[in-house]
């Protein structure tokens, strides 16, 4: 049996057919490690938490595909409300454990809303199909 070797970049690649671009947008892509890390489990996240990302290294997930950012102090909608001008204590847990299990971070957002987020959400909460207009929906 022939084994394939799955990067990083593979992933990156895959979530990028869903963006009518080709690629991902400006706010997504690899927050730590990179395209040419080796993929030996993948945890898919909301947000990536410690427990999360404890999680991930406990099970043997190297890549965490997350739809929002890693950490608070540096997220714009919390930065510029904040007083703290560096990373927060949740912020620097989140910061050791990536770099003590290696994790691979890559940041999958705008381009999965209309995809898959807002479907997941809609079948959640058994809504009707909604009516697209662009980025909006109704």
């Amino acid at each position: 049996m022939m084994s394939t070797t799955l990067f990083a970049r593979d992933i990156e690649s895959y979530l990028s057919t869903f963006n009518e671009n080709g690629r991902l947008n400006s706010e997504e892509g690899f927050l730590y490690g990179n395209g040419d890390d080796e993929v030996r489990g993948i945890c898919v996240t909301w947000m990536a938490t410690g427990l999360a990302l404890a999680h991930a290294a406990n099970v043997g997930c190297n890549l965490i595909v997350t739809h929002e950012a890693v950490t608070f102090w540096d997220y714009p909608v919390w930065a510029e409300r904040s007083p703290i001008k560096e990373p927060w204590d949740c912020d620097r847990k989140r910061l050791a454990l990536i770099e003590q299990h290696g994790l691979t971070i890559l940041r999958a957002h705008s381009t999965v809303d209309p995809t898959h987020v807002g479907p997941a959400l809609w079948d959640t909460l058994d809504l009707p199909a909604p009516v697209f207009s662009g980025w909006i929906y109704s």
